[in-house]
Protein backbone atom coordinates (compact mmCIF):
# COMPACT_ATOMS: atom_id res chain seq x y z
CA UNK A 1 0.00 0.00 0.00
CA UNK A 2 1.51 3.15 -1.12
CA UNK A 3 1.67 6.16 1.78
CA UNK A 4 -0.40 9.06 1.27
CA UNK A 5 1.12 12.44 0.32
CA UNK A 6 0.59 14.90 3.91
CA UNK A 7 -0.18 18.32 2.77
CA UNK A 8 1.14 20.77 5.58
CA UNK A 9 -1.07 22.53 7.28
CA UNK A 10 0.83 25.84 7.43
CA UNK A 11 3.85 27.61 6.56
CA UNK A 12 4.98 28.89 9.74
CA UNK A 13 7.85 26.41 10.17
CA UNK A 14 9.07 26.83 6.55
CA UNK A 15 8.99 30.75 7.02
CA UNK A 16 10.94 31.11 10.66
CA UNK A 17 13.76 29.39 8.27
CA UNK A 18 13.96 32.39 6.29
CA UNK A 19 15.69 34.09 9.40
CA UNK A 20 18.03 31.69 10.02
CA UNK A 21 21.61 32.22 9.87
CA UNK A 22 22.36 29.06 7.84
CA UNK A 23 22.23 29.34 4.22
CA UNK A 24 21.49 25.54 3.77
CA UNK A 25 18.45 25.80 6.04
CA UNK A 26 17.00 28.79 4.03
CA UNK A 27 17.45 26.92 0.78
CA UNK A 28 15.57 24.31 2.41
CA UNK A 29 12.64 26.84 3.48
CA UNK A 30 12.81 28.64 -0.01
CA UNK A 31 12.52 24.97 -2.10
CA UNK A 32 9.38 24.08 0.20
CA UNK A 33 7.93 27.30 0.11
CA UNK A 34 7.36 27.03 -3.34
CA UNK A 35 5.80 23.83 -3.65
CA UNK A 36 3.39 25.41 -1.08
CA UNK A 37 3.40 29.53 -2.32
CA UNK A 38 0.12 29.09 -3.95
CA UNK A 39 -1.60 27.33 -0.70
CA UNK A 40 -0.12 29.72 1.31
CA UNK A 41 0.47 32.77 -0.09
CA UNK A 42 -1.57 34.85 2.81
CA UNK A 43 0.84 33.80 5.39
CA UNK A 44 4.48 34.18 3.38
CA UNK A 45 2.78 37.56 2.64
CA UNK A 46 3.49 38.63 6.13
CA UNK A 47 7.12 37.30 5.66
CA UNK A 48 7.24 38.89 1.88
CA UNK A 49 10.13 41.39 3.85
CA UNK A 50 12.14 38.16 4.30
CA UNK A 51 12.14 37.16 0.86
CA UNK A 52 12.91 39.99 -0.56
CA UNK A 53 15.51 40.55 1.82
CA UNK A 54 17.10 37.32 0.36
CA UNK A 55 16.89 38.35 -3.31
CA UNK A 56 18.35 41.33 -2.69
CA UNK A 57 21.49 39.83 -1.32
CA UNK A 58 24.24 39.67 -4.09
CA UNK A 59 26.16 36.71 -1.74
CA UNK A 60 22.80 34.11 -1.48
CA UNK A 61 22.79 31.42 -3.97
CA UNK A 62 19.19 31.08 -4.17
CA UNK A 63 18.60 34.56 -4.93
CA UNK A 64 16.26 34.07 -7.72
CA UNK A 65 14.01 31.38 -5.73
CA UNK A 66 13.49 33.90 -3.53
CA UNK A 67 12.39 36.41 -6.27
CA UNK A 68 9.95 33.62 -7.67
CA UNK A 69 8.66 33.08 -4.24
CA UNK A 70 8.17 36.79 -4.06
CA UNK A 71 6.67 37.31 -7.29
CA UNK A 72 3.93 34.62 -6.98
CA UNK A 73 3.20 36.25 -3.73
CA UNK A 74 2.39 39.61 -5.26
CA UNK A 75 0.57 37.99 -8.04
CA UNK A 76 -1.92 36.69 -5.19
CA UNK A 77 -1.64 39.99 -3.53
CA UNK A 78 -2.86 41.59 -6.85
CA UNK A 79 0.35 43.80 -7.70
CA UNK A 80 0.98 42.54 -10.83
CA UNK A 81 3.89 44.89 -11.25
CA UNK A 82 5.65 43.66 -8.49
CA UNK A 83 4.85 40.16 -9.41
CA UNK A 84 6.39 40.67 -12.81
CA UNK A 85 9.56 42.53 -11.76
CA UNK A 86 10.28 39.96 -9.30
CA UNK A 87 9.16 36.83 -12.02
CA UNK A 88 11.87 38.80 -14.34
CA UNK A 89 14.25 38.48 -11.44
CA UNK A 90 13.70 34.71 -11.02
CA UNK A 91 15.99 33.91 -14.27
CA UNK A 92 15.18 30.34 -15.12
CA UNK A 93 13.18 29.57 -12.04
CA UNK A 94 10.08 31.40 -13.87
CA UNK A 95 9.41 28.77 -16.25
CA UNK A 96 7.35 30.61 -19.40
CA UNK A 97 6.35 27.31 -20.57
CA UNK A 98 4.22 26.24 -17.12
CA UNK A 99 0.19 26.37 -18.03
CA UNK A 100 -0.25 28.07 -14.65
CA UNK A 101 -2.47 30.76 -14.25
CA UNK A 102 0.26 32.73 -12.86
CA UNK A 103 2.61 32.28 -15.38
CA UNK A 104 -0.35 32.84 -18.45
CA UNK A 105 -0.74 35.97 -16.54
CA UNK A 106 2.81 37.27 -16.02
CA UNK A 107 3.92 36.18 -19.89
CA UNK A 108 0.57 38.32 -20.82
CA UNK A 109 1.42 41.43 -18.64
CA UNK A 110 4.83 41.81 -20.07
CA UNK A 111 3.12 41.70 -23.24
CA UNK A 112 0.95 44.43 -22.19
CA UNK A 113 4.20 46.18 -21.75
CA UNK A 114 6.32 45.90 -24.71
CA UNK A 115 2.98 46.49 -26.81
CA UNK A 116 2.46 49.54 -24.51
CA UNK A 117 6.61 51.00 -24.83
CA UNK A 118 6.21 50.22 -28.41
CA UNK A 119 3.06 52.86 -28.66
CA UNK A 120 4.81 55.42 -26.81
CA UNK A 121 8.25 55.48 -28.48
CA UNK A 122 6.63 55.16 -31.55
CA UNK A 123 4.23 58.35 -30.75
CA UNK A 124 7.26 59.79 -28.82
CA UNK A 125 5.24 60.51 -25.89
CA UNK A 126 8.39 58.61 -23.69
CA UNK A 127 11.29 61.05 -23.97
CA UNK A 128 14.27 58.49 -22.19
CA UNK A 129 16.28 60.20 -20.17
CA UNK A 130 20.26 58.99 -19.67
CA UNK A 131 20.49 60.06 -16.26
CA UNK A 132 16.67 58.58 -15.81
CA UNK A 133 16.80 55.35 -13.40
CA UNK A 134 13.26 54.70 -14.24
CA UNK A 135 14.02 55.23 -18.11
CA UNK A 136 16.68 52.65 -18.25
CA UNK A 137 15.27 50.26 -15.84
CA UNK A 138 12.18 50.21 -17.84
CA UNK A 139 14.18 49.68 -21.06
CA UNK A 140 16.58 46.78 -19.28
CA UNK A 141 13.00 45.25 -18.11
CA UNK A 142 11.65 45.22 -21.43
CA UNK A 143 14.45 43.90 -22.67
CA UNK A 144 14.34 40.87 -20.27
CA UNK A 145 10.58 40.48 -20.52
CA UNK A 146 11.24 40.29 -24.54
CA UNK A 147 13.78 37.76 -24.13
CA UNK A 148 11.45 36.05 -21.97
CA UNK A 149 8.51 35.64 -24.35
CA UNK A 150 10.14 34.96 -27.26
CA UNK A 151 11.73 32.38 -25.53
CA UNK A 152 8.46 30.94 -24.02
CA UNK A 153 6.83 31.72 -27.72
CA UNK A 154 9.60 30.02 -29.44
CA UNK A 155 9.45 26.89 -27.28
CA UNK A 156 5.80 26.54 -27.35
CA UNK A 157 5.38 27.03 -31.03
CA UNK A 158 2.92 29.83 -30.18
CA UNK A 159 3.55 33.49 -31.85
CA UNK A 160 1.13 35.99 -29.98
CA UNK A 161 2.55 39.37 -30.40
CA UNK A 162 4.92 41.47 -32.32
CA UNK A 163 7.21 41.40 -29.90
CA UNK A 164 8.85 37.91 -30.98
CA UNK A 165 9.75 38.86 -34.33
CA UNK A 166 12.50 41.21 -33.40
CA UNK A 167 13.28 39.71 -29.86
CA UNK A 168 15.67 37.44 -31.52
CA UNK A 169 18.29 39.79 -32.25
CA UNK A 170 20.80 40.53 -29.84
CA UNK A 171 19.72 43.69 -28.69
CA UNK A 172 16.07 44.11 -28.78
CA UNK A 173 15.55 47.08 -27.16
CA UNK A 174 17.50 48.57 -29.73
CA UNK A 175 15.61 47.06 -32.39
CA UNK A 176 12.74 48.34 -30.76
CA UNK A 177 13.37 51.78 -30.19
CA UNK A 178 14.63 51.53 -34.16
CA UNK A 179 11.51 50.21 -35.44
CA UNK A 180 9.62 53.10 -33.39
CA UNK A 181 11.77 55.85 -35.17
CA UNK A 182 13.00 57.05 -31.93
CA UNK A 183 16.42 58.70 -32.40
CA UNK A 184 16.73 57.81 -28.13
CA UNK A 185 18.86 54.62 -28.95
CA UNK A 186 22.12 56.35 -27.32
CA UNK A 187 20.41 56.03 -24.12
CA UNK A 188 20.83 52.02 -24.31
CA UNK A 189 23.90 51.07 -21.57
Amino acid sequence: MAAAAVMPSSAAGLLTLLDDENDELKHYALVHLNKVVHEFWFQIASYIGSVEALYEDDEFKDRELAALIASKVFYHLGELDSALTYALGAGAHFDVDEQSEYVQTLVGKQQVLADQFITKLSCRTLQPDPCSCSSLQLMQRLGTACQMCSVGCTASGAVSTQVVGWSHQPDPISALISKSGSSHAAVIP
